[in-house]
């Protein structure tokens, strides 16, 4: 097997209830790869900006996790966290706490959350949830975990500390223009920013947009305040442009990332039938394991056999891209 199927597989593993997650997680080792091995190494500083429960940032690295492991396990299953609050906290922060199906911390995600032995590490991880951190330290992959608000500054970095600031969240922010500031008080001098942002018509690519003019009911259960965020955070490339110049920083590399048909596939049920999972771990993998790792092995080869086209280059560089990766360099 290649080591991009390889790749693939793993993220599959990881999200196979969600198979659009599985390939963002993908696009960004396709992406950055390269650049998050190379400052994961113990020779330089790295931080993962809103890293979440850390397991993005550590298979785009090159990381592994057993195959048991899942990011479902100990995860929220209840109907009322399929409707986000969309509005925001006096910080600026997204009050998602129904809406954050993952923002739980369970015995049974300690249990079978086991890395496989991985040399690469970041300095630093930083993010704004306490039960994510938690599950970000079982992976042993950043030597220190910093619970902030992105949307509180200044962070807890010391001036031209790091080599490498990565972020996948810059968007999310209220104003992503005072994060610029900071993250150049933190670089060193040629220290690299790497950031993913979406596209500005990426809106138009949710089942909302496709489905408003017909007055369909259930949208917005489909749709959990996807169409909202993305219309309300996308911004126009000479907004991003702008302030990488203004912040002293020239841009190294821009790369397309996120197929489109990535975001089609994540627009489908599959993101609302999650809660019906949760049969599978709160009543069947206590009481039958055998059959549980039986069904998701099954779930997972049939999910990985679908996907696999996104493992073959000719097929993957073809496809219309719904987000940016900006690779800038401090001056």
């Amino acid at each position: 097997m290649s080591e991009q199927k390889k790749v693939l597989k793993n993220t599959i593993n990881l999200h196979y209830l969600r198979p659009d997650n599985a390939l963002w997680v993908y696009s960004i080792y396709k992406s950055v790869n390269k650049y998050l091995k190379k400052f994961s190494n113990k020779k330089y500083k790295s931080l993962d900006l809103g890293c979440g429960d850390g397991t993005t940032c550590y298979v785009a690295t090159g990381g592994e996790i057993d195959e048991k492991f899942d990011v479902f396990h100990g995860t929220k299953f209840k109907n009322e966290n399929l409707t986000p609050n969309t509005k925001r906290s006096s910080s600026g922060s997204l009050k998602d706490d129904k809406g954050d199906i993952y923002d739980n911390y369970a015995k049974s995600y300690y249990k079978y959350c086991k890395p496989k032995f991985f040399k690469n590490k970041f300095t630093y991880g930083i993010d704004w949830k306490n039960s994510l951190l938690k599950k970000a330290s079982l992976l042993k992959f950043y030597e220190n975990l910093i619970l902030q608000d992105c949307n509180k500054l200044p962070l807890k970095i010391k001036n031209n500390e790091l080599d490498l600031v990565f972020s996948t969240i810059i968007y999310w922010l209220k104003k992503p223009e005072t994060l610029f500031l900071e993250i150049n008080r933190i670089l060193k001098k040629d220290g690299y920013f790497v950031f993913i942002i979406p596209k500005e018509n990426i809106h138009r690519y949710t089942l909302k947009n496709f489905l408003k003019k017909y007055n369909y009911k259930n949208i917005d259960r489909l749709d959990r305040g996807r169409y909202e965020n993305w219309k309300r955070h996308s911004k126009k490339d000479s907004y991003w442009k702008n302030l990488i110049k203004s912040n002293n920083f020239e841009i190294v590399e821009i790369k397309e990332t996120h197929p489109k048909l990535q975001l089609i596939l994540g627009e489908s049920i599959f993101r609302t039938l999650i809660s019906a999972f949760g049969v599978l771990y709160q009543d069947l993998l206590p009481k039958n394991k055998k059959l549980f790792f039986k069904f998701k092995t099954k779930y997972v080869n049939e999910i990985f056999t679908i996907l696999k086209p996104f493992a073959e280059n000719k097929f993957y560089n073809t496809l219309d891209k719904a987000y940016y990766v900006y690779i800038v360099r401090k001056k």
